[in-house]
């Protein structure tokens, strides 16, 4: 979820109450008449990361990006290397601090047993001084009263930005070391109860009296509204279910011999079709403009999937024009979930598939498209059908010959237009109950910053 006045991305249940604790620490400190210090005053210089094309194939030194920080950490598996002759000034040492200064501004996390590895030039590491707790410093950089500052400092508006200056101007309070170690200690505890790792938190000292007893009382509250946001996803999950429950019993109840997809295809346009390869089309032709590349991240059982649309120039788009999609095309992801697929729409007619899609041309005067996306979706023949094919690979996927044999029950054109008009009605009431889901979801987010309200005020603890 996202709430007004933390990190401006989508945060998981444990971060938010990590997020809120700290919040909670550095505002009674606050309240308390805590010295403030500028980062300046308390952090050695920061310092830019190394500007270098990373790649997978293990050689060099592994290079740390924004991407790769995720809930205040590092996946060491996941960071991919690059090759830096002087990597020396970049290498990551214990308790350093990564800091986000474009993407994601703000982002942060703090690293530990570091593997041998630099960090990339869109990061800043920070390191704290002396007689300060550099986990201390993290857990500020969690806080609300961190982000309030960054939100309000970033540069640029197209493709905001932050820089060194601008952190080292944040304000922080910053108790006796005695005090930091406490914190960092009381964080650190509390975060491994979340992770259901332990259940023992120590004790804050007395200029903290109050906080163990409001994190405790928001922990509940914020369960109490996490709780119900997951059962309305398994409502909507159920819905759905019994919509595919739906159909399919209409398709078991079908006295119809099946037959092969490749014979309900118009074959003038190709009929089932696979993508361009890469010596016609790589990722050296991909830009940020240009004509429309539908790729397999695009492709989702609910429809085409807009976000993350790449691009290639109307030059290449001419010389790939036989592999474009029309209305009421069939478009398969060829790995991933076996079976996913989606209805091409009119707005996108004539957009480019790649080479992990395959595509279906309908012969639309025998066989409706949407009543095909149903059966491949609900058909217990299909479903049979697949699972033996896909049963021992290594991979799973589809290609061309199991698409083209997928098993199909087809009635006559206006029976197939009945029962997608069923199963549509069915699938509206779905959609209503999803809409409410929606506007409920925005509603249980705006409690969060509302019971964090009064935590911050007298009403909690």
């Amino acid at each position: 979820m996202i709430i007004e006045g933390f990190a401006p991305y989508h945060i998981g249940y444990n971060e938010l109450l990590m997020n809120i604790s700290s919040t909670i620490i550095f505002s009674t400190l606050g309240q308390s008449g805590c010295t403030k210090k500028r980062l300046s005053e308390i952090i050695e210089k920061p310092q830019y990361g190394f500007t270098a094309t990373s790649a997978k194939e293990p050689f060099g030194t592994k290079i740390v990006r924004i991407t790769d920080i995720q809930k205040g950490t590092l996946d060491w598996s996941t960071v991919p290397y690059c090759e830096c002759e002087n990597s020396d000034q970049y290498l990551l040492k214990e308790n350093d601090i990564l800091f986000a200064r474009s993407g994601s501004i703000g982002k942060s996390c703090i690293i530990k047993s570091p593997e041998e590895s630099i960090f990339a030039s869109y990061l800043i590491r920070v390191r704290a001084k002396l007689n300060i707790n550099p986990d201390f410093l993290f857990w500020f950089f969690q806080s609300k009263q961190y982000w309030t500052q960054i939100l309000s400092k970033k540069i640029g508006s197209a493709q905001p930005n932050f820089n060194g200056q601008k952190l080292i101007s944040l304000e922080i309070c910053v108790p006796d070391i005695s005090v930091q170690n406490s914190i960092a200690e009381f964080l650190a505890a509390y975060q491994r109860k979340l992770l259901n790792e332990s259940h023992e938190i120590p004790k804050l000292p007395s200029i903290l009296h109050s906080v163990d007893k409001k994190v405790a009382t928001l922990e509940r509250l914020i369960a109490k509204i996490e709780e119900a946001r997951r059962q309305r996803a398994k409502a909507i999950d159920k819905a759905e279910a019994l919509v595919i429950s739906e159909a399919r019993h209409i398709f078991e109840k079908m006295k119809i011999s099946p037959t092969p997809l490749s014979r309900w295809v118009d074959n003038s346009r190709g009929g089932i079709q696979t993508g361009p390869f890469g010596a016609q089309l790589g990722t050296s032709d991909f830009q940020d403009t240009g004509h429309p590349l539908i790729t397999i991240g695009n492709v989702q059982f609910g429809g085409l999937k807009l976000e993350g649309l790449r691009f290639v120039s109307e030059e290449k788009a001419k010389q790939l024009e036989r592999y474009t999609v029309t209305k009421g095309d069939i478009i398969f992801a060829r790995m991933g979930t076996v079976g996913r697929c989606c209805v091409v729409p009119e707005e996108v007619q004539g957009w480019l598939f790649n080479y992990h899609i395959i595509r279906v041309a309908p012969d639309q005067q025998r066989i409706n498209p949407r009543y095909l996306h149903w059966i491949i979706q609900a058909s217990p023949d299909i479903e049979a059908y697949l699972e033996e094919k896909i049963r021992g690979a290594t991979r799973q996927g589809v290609n061309t010959k199991i698409v083209s044999g997928l098993p199909c029950r087809v009635p006559s054109l206006p029976e197939q237009c009945r029962i997608v008009a069923d199963i549509d009605r069915f699938q509206a009431k779905v959609d209503e109950v999803k809409r409410l889901q929606v506007e409920t979801e925005r509603e249980m987010e705006a409690l969060v910053p509302a019971v964090l309200a009064k935590a911050f005020g007298e009403g909690i603890g």
